[in-house]
C-alpha cells in the first residue's frame, strides 16, 4: 500500500476501498451479524476477504495503469503465499459455517 501511495495516491485510495469492500462482504457471507464491532472484527480477522479484495484490486489496477500493475503484482503474490494456511483454514470455516463459534 505504501508503494501505491507513493506512486499514485488516487489508485492507492481506490485499492483500499476495494479491499475493505471485499473484507466486509466476505465477513457478511461468513455469517457474522452487523453490530458495533463488526467492522473492527472484519478488518482484523478476515484474511480471505482481504486476499480476494487485493486480487480484484490488482485486476482493476491493470485496467487503469499497467505500469503500476507490474509493481503491485509481486507483493500481492507474496501476501497470498504467506497466508496460504490461514486462507485454507478460513475458507474451511466459512464452508462449515463454524466461523461464528471462534
Amino acid at each position: 500500500f505504501g508503494i501505491l501511495l507513493y506512486l499514485d495516491y488516487k489508485i492507492a485510495l481506490a485499492v483500499l476501498g476495494i479491499v475493505i469492500f471485499f473484507i466486509l462482504v466476505a465477513e457478511l457471507l461468513s455469517g457474522r451479524k452487523l453490530g458495533k464491532r463488526f467492522a473492527l472484527a472484519a478488518i482484523s480477522n478476515q484474511i480471505f476477504g482481504r486476499v480476494l479484495g487485493e486480487l480484484a484490486a490488482l485486476i482493476w489496477i491493470y485496467s487503469v495503469n499497467p505500469n503500476i500493475f507490474l509493481i503491485s503484482f509481486l507483493p500481492i503474490l507474496l501476501i497470498v503465499f504467506a497466508h496460504k494456511d490461514r486462507l485454507q483454514e478460513q475458507f474451511q470455516k466459512i464452508k462449515d459455517k463454524t466461523y461464528l463459534t471462534n
